[in-house]
């Protein structure tokens, strides 16, 4: 059977890498003692994949890792377990079993909901509205050919205040992705605002024509 686990990442550990996340749910999963599956070959790896790498400095509320058990498992007891061992500022907000034949999630996230909190207070709806209202928004991006301007307005797909601060829905496939810290970025050089903690909030997948969350698929 494999578990689909959404997870949060608190600002204690915010500044802990991808890789580094991966050991931390490694050791965690061992001292759960929760009976984890293992590649075949001379190297065997704990079948363990996580849904989309997050640049560090960023906390999050919405973050997915697939474990692949050998045994059947109750997943609120698999949940419970786990959130006795893993370290302060990571744990389980939520565990399910996936369908027999669901296609792994990490390859389907398409967009991310992320809440930006800036530095200071002020109002800041017509700036963010004047913004979004930009035809084009270019940057120079890394890409497989080396550095390309790119047009990244259309991976901006909601940005608005809400009680004083910024929530932002942005492209996250692996064909088109906006990271949230570049979107900071963004915002300080257009309008002078100075972004501190970002929060990604949610991902979602395409199921038909309509974004929803991988906890929801299946229900």
């Amino acid at each position: 059977m494999k578990l689909l686990m959404r997870f949060s990442k608190g600002p204690e550990i915010r500044y802990i890498s991808h890789l580094d996340m991966q050991r931390l749910f490694q050791r965690a999963l061992r001292r759960a003692k929760l009976p984890v599956g293992y590649s075949q070959g001379f190297h065997p790896h704990m079948l363990l994949s996580f849904a989309s790498a997050m640049p560090l400095g960023l906390c999050s509320r919405g973050e997915y890792a697939e474990i692949q058990l050998e045994q059947q498992t109750v997943p609120a007891a698999a949940m419970a377990q786990m959130n006795e061992v893993l370290l302060p500022g990571a744990r389980i907000l939520a565990c399910r079993q996936m369908e027999e034949k669901e296609p792994s999630i990490g390859g389907r996230i398409a967009q991310a909901e992320y809440t930006l909190y800036p530095e200071t207070a002020a109002d800041i709806r017509q700036a963010l509205a004047d913004f979004t209202a930009l035809a084009e928004i270019v940057i120079s991006k890394k890409t497989k050919k080396g550095m390309a301007d790119v047009n990244v307005r259309p991976m901006i797909h909601q940005l608005f205040e809400q009680d004083g601060c910024i929530k932002a829905t942005l492209s996250c496939s692996n064909s088109e992705n906006l990271r949230a810290d570049t979107l900071a970025g963004l915002l300080r050089e257009y309008l002078g605002i100075h972004i501190g903690q970002i929060w990604r909030e949610k991902l979602f997948i395409m199921e038909g024509t309509s974004l929803k969350e991988p906890a929801e698929i299946g229900e």
